[in-house]
């Protein structure tokens, strides 16, 4: 229907959607698209980004939004770190499909402490940012919103201030070991499946199916860098699998190189 478009992630609208269609999206470094104009659901998150069919049609659209060309890097394959504890609970083609490419790119494993911690941030700052964003509307128009984002808005209102700082704190801890990593190790990405199963039917439990969904994309949104989803082949049933690459902040240009080579 389109060549590319634009989409916006919070905690992983683009790289979801991406994965189980089997096509490609760019979470951004957070701040690098300019947001005015969007309505926001937590500010602290929100990215806008490009989805396409193909990387190399992702990284012409990049290079426009980025205001310029995508620098080209050497033909290397980098380092790259692979989170096994994403992988917790994966279906099998998912799991597959995440150790092929880590065998390609001989990843090697990587721990992350601070990554136990990190659903419980999101969770905190997301539903505290869009329930103090979407305040004034929600008094007046309840009704139009759907339960699952309503049940959001009216848990964030319940937060205290003092859980909310603290969880940014925690946000920063995962931040600096994510980068000091990234650099003590010399690595340029780190690999992570997108779901942990390809896309669930669409008459499911909308309940059940977040974790499955949302359980890989919601920790790599709190590194404020750039990550990808790429299609990794396919199931069984013939529906398509996602991977995901978290880069340092600011160098999408290497992010998307290593995934076009993938």
């Amino acid at each position: 229907m389109a060549l590319a478009g634009l989409g916006t992630d919070t905690t992983g609208s683009l790289r979801v959607p991406a994965a189980l269609c089997g096509v490609v999206a760019l979470r951004p470094t957070l701040g690098a698209v300019p947001t005015a104009g969007m309505v926001a659901l937590a500010w602290s998150y929100d990215v806008v980004g490009p989805v396409a069919r193909t990387v190399e049609d992702t990284a012409i659209l990049w290079s426009v939004l980025a205001g310029g060309e995508a620098k080209r890097r050497d033909t290397r394959l980098p380092r790259v770190g692979i989170l096994d504890e994403l992988l917790a609970g994966t279906a099998h083609p998912v799991s597959e499909a995440v150790r092929k490419i880590a065998v390609a790119l001989d990843a090697e494993l990587v721990e992350l402490e601070q990554l136990a911690h990190t659903e419980a941030v999101h969770t905190i700052v997301f539903t505290c940012e869009a329930s103090a964003y979407h305040q004034e509307w929600f008094a007046r128009e309840r009704k139009h919103y759907s339960q699952v984002v309503r049940e959001r808005l009216e848990l964030g209102r319940t937060i205290p201030a003092v859980d909310y700082l603290r969880a940014q704190q925690a946000r920063r801890l995962f931040v600096e070991e994510f980068e000091r990593t990234m650099e003590d190790e010399g690595l340029a990405a780190l690999l992570a499946p997108t779901t942990l199963d390809v896309a669930p039917p669409l008459s499911g439990d909308q309940y059940a199916q977040r974790p499955i969904l949302l359980s890989a994309v919601r920790p790599l949104s709190q590194t404020g860098g750039p990550v990808i989803s790429i299609p990794a082949g396919t199931g069984d049933d013939g529906l398509p699998v996602g991977v995901q690459l978290a880069g340092r902040r600011g160098d999408e240009a290497a992010l998307l190189q290593l995934a076009a080579s993938l």
